[in-house]
């Protein structure tokens, strides 16, 4: 919950999320902060005051104290605005109960038989709630693409401008249930692909069975409402990553390494790359996939901000 705390606070997102491990992590990156201003600023006073002071470092000193002092300047005000028990203190003096010890997010709960999933809910939904606060265009992108699955009853196709055709298909499935008898001699059933053992016959080992019929004519809708987003964003960075290769040998770079979406090459072709980086980028957006998707599922297109793709490229980073 720290990056949590740190960011829903900053940002203003629901109090309740910015529990008792945010506030002591703004608490030790704050007192860390002013220790070093301190101290940058007790060598440069302490270096004036010699009969013959080294400028330089003088000069540094104060270069870090300043450096220190805007890192502290930026910081959420939080630690202003609480009291020694962790309540915050508003205007009227009245204190606003934090979670505390009674969060769900405390060890004791956390340990507590049962609630290790209702733990795991709740950050995920604090989760994609500050998310949605913080990144309203995604949430956007993330909705309207959810409404070509809703307005279609087949799997949902797009292209992109690295010539790549896509058709997202989750087709439905049918579980076998198997019967057994647990440790009490209770008879039970359950799918069956969970582990099953047979000591009798194969000692302590253990042997999984799985037996799913998909259907060619059925697809789960559910599902591939969940995995648009993901599959749509990442269709992206493939086709950028395939432009990307491809110039960067057209322009006799052979050296491509890759994690996900972040590329690299030799230091002495990284120059080159960046720029091959940013106009691939853009060549995949003018193309505008996402709107193109959106029209053919009938799907208004939300409202486009501020920015030109041909900024980009002339941008000074970009994220790759």
């Amino acid at each position: 919950m720290k990056v949590l705390g740190y960011g829903a606070k900053k940002r203003g997102v629901a109090d309740q999320i910015f529990d008792q491990a945010g506030i002591k992590s703004l608490r030790n990156r704050h007192d860390g902060l002013n220790s070093k201003k301190r101290l940058a600023q007790n060598k440069w006073k302490s270096e004036m005051e010699k009969e013959s002071p080294d400028q330089q470092l003088i000069a540094e000193a104060k270069e870090d104290e300043k450096e220190f002092g805007d890192i502290l300047a930026s910081l959420p005000k939080v630690w202003h605005d609480l009291d020694s028990a962790g309540n915050k203190i508003s205007a009227n003096n009245k204190p606003v109960i934090r979670p505390g010890p009674n969060s769900v997010f405390s060890k004791h709960h956390l340990l507590a038989v049962g609630k290790e999933f209702k733990v795991s809910d709740l950050i995920a939904e604090f989760y994609c709630f500050a998310f949605s606060k913080l990144a309203t265009s995604a949430l956007k992108v993330k909705n309207a693409l959810e409404s070509c699955v809703e307005n279609s009853e087949t799997p949902i196709q797009w292209d992109t401008a690295a010539g790549i055709n896509l058709t997202q298909v989750s087709k439905k499935q049918d579980y076998v249930w198997e019967k057994y008898t647990d440790k009490e001699g209770i008879k039970r059933k359950r799918k069956a692909n969970p582990q099953l053992t047979a000591a009798s016959d194969w000692g302590t080992k253990r042997r999984k069975i799985s037996i799913t019929r998909y259907h060619d004519d059925k697809y789960d809708h559910d599902k591939m409402k969940r995995s648009i987003s993901p599959n749509f964003i990442h269709s992206l960075d493939a086709s950028h990553m395939i432009l990307t290769i491809n110039e960067m040998s057209d322009a006799g770079i052979s050296s491509f390494q890759m994690i996900h979406d972040a590329f690299g090459t030799h230091a002495e072709d990284c120059d080159e790359m960046f720029e091959i980086v940013k106009r691939t980028f853009v060549e995949i957006h003018k193309d505008n996939p996402f709107d193109r998707l959106l029209e053919k599922y009938g799907v208004d297109v939300p409202a486009k901000g501020s920015l030109k793709l041909e900024e980009i490229l002339e941008s000074e980073y970009i994220i790759h």
